[in-house]
């Protein structure tokens, strides 16, 4: 295939090897198999810029969230990496066989490696020429994003506990959802603000026994009613439990 020049072929021989497996293999129907080979792709990827850049190897889901973090891939390339990646867990864990999202898996791969080629040399050329950032800085980073995961997890409990009078089963699942998509990659109603503005998001509209928690209350207070307000530059999440079911918002405050 004219995407995979000899050049190309010599130096990524692994990533065209399973790039050809996939391609036999969505050409013969069998599109579990190519799921899970182009979940392989975008593992690849990301372990050759990791590889590259001196960062050491994490979880697929961490690398993409990494790579984008520093500008090696587009929020659009991330976002279609990630849903590379579920639909490859799904197929692997899960038996997904579906045509439809093996056909959208495969259009997006070949997407993808056509913007790998075309950039990767560039992105990592201007990224070497950008002042490294300390292993203490990415610890820091990894830290914070750790301390906010521990205050949306005990919003969570909490919000099993009151979120009515008496322990309700029904109530785990969604709100254990929202934990579980809160750091992968969404789903997120995301919001820009500037500092001091104020919202009420329509999700987040008031009803009796529904309670709201911020990741960072620095960054957004939100008030027993559903109020946000734009208190500082950052980024935050938001969660709106109810008895039921809950509701997750993320936003970027600027100044």
């Amino acid at each position: 295939m004219m995407m995979f020049t000899e050049e190309r072929q010599n130096k990524f021989p692994k990533l065209y090897e399973i790039y050809i497996d996939a391609e036999k293999m969505y050409n013969q129907e069998a599109f579990n198999v190519v799921l899970i080979k182009s979940r392989q792709i975008i593992e690849h990827i990301c372990r050759y810029y990791y590889s590259a850049v001196g960062l050491q190897q994490d979880e697929l889901i961490n690398m993409i969230n990494e790579l984008y973090q520093i500008h090696l891939i587009s929020n659009v390339s991330k976002n279609n990496y990630h849903q590379i990646r579920i639909n490859g867990n799904k197929a692997a864990h899960e038996g997904l066989n579906d045509s439809r999202i093996a056909e959208s898996v495969w259009k997006l791969i070949t997407l993808e490696l056509v913007r790998f080629f075309e950039t990767e040399e560039q992105a990592l050329s201007i990224l070497a020429s950008q002042p490294k950032k300390s292993k203490i800085g990415r610890n820091i980073n990894r830290s914070k994003r750790n301390i906010i995961k521990s205050v949306i997890a005990v919003a969570v409990m909490i919000c099993i506990f009151i979120g009515s009078d008496h322990y309700l089963y029904s109530t785990y699942e969604p709100v254990a959802q929202t934990a579980i998509e809160l750091y992968t990659e969404g789903p997120f109603n995301k919001t820009e603000m500037s500092v001091g503005n104020q919202e009420v998001p329509h999700m987040f509209s008031y009803q009796p026994g529904k309670r709201f928690f911020s990741s960072n209350e620095n960054v957004v207070k939100i008030d027993r009613r559903g109020k946000v307000t734009a208190v500082g530059k950052g980024e935050a999440v938001v969660v709106a439990c109810g008895s039921n079911h809950s509701y997750t918002h993320k936003y970027y405050i600027t100044e």
